[in-house]
């Protein structure tokens, strides 16, 4: 799901995280200390949730389409908000809790042109684990190994 990241997302973000956490986070994602003062500064009086609300549009604006939903998610991860990561990818993808499906990647390796192609989709754990064996079946029938022809067939699976 590599879509920009959208205003509702930041949303749901800053209304679920701590300043504390907050201001690792945007580190995460690329702003330096004293971009993160000065946003804070700016909206001094304006609340904790106003003041990430802030931190995080500013990462849009800085990163513009680089900053991704697949971004946010990894850097909530990698800082350690893991359940906040998950509940956002139930909220975003309107998703039943417990539900078995989330954002999988699937990445599939040509051994003759040593090319790689990865896609993001929404599909429980098992379901991926069969999409990729059905695509490594195709490229085994197909034996046409190209770069475009992996994406082709990832592209045809997955509608």
């Amino acid at each position: 799901m590599d879509s920009i990241v959208t205003a509702e997302e930041l949303d749901y973000v800053a209304k679920n995280i701590s300043p504390r956490q907050s201001r690792r986070l945007l580190r995460k994602l690329g702003l330096k200390d004293p971009t993160i003062d000065q946003v804070f500064d700016d909206f001094v009086t304006e609340g904790s949730l106003e003041k990430i609300h802030q931190g995080l549009r500013k990462c849009k604006e800085i990163k513009g389409n680089a900053f991704t939903f697949d971004l946010l998610v990894k850097a909530l991860r990698d800082i350690g908000m893991t359940e906040l990561a998950e509940n956002l990818i139930v909220e975003v993808l309107g998703l039943q809790p417990g539900e078995n499906k989330g954002l999988v990647k699937v990445t599939v390796e040509s051994e003759l042109t040593r090319s790689k192609v990865t896609m993001s989709f929404i599909a429980s754990e098992e379901d991926a684990k069969s999409i990729q064996s059905e695509i490594q079946k195709k490229l085994w029938k197909k034996k046409k190994d190209k770069r475009g022809s992996l994406k082709k067939i990832l592209d045809k699976i997955l509608k």
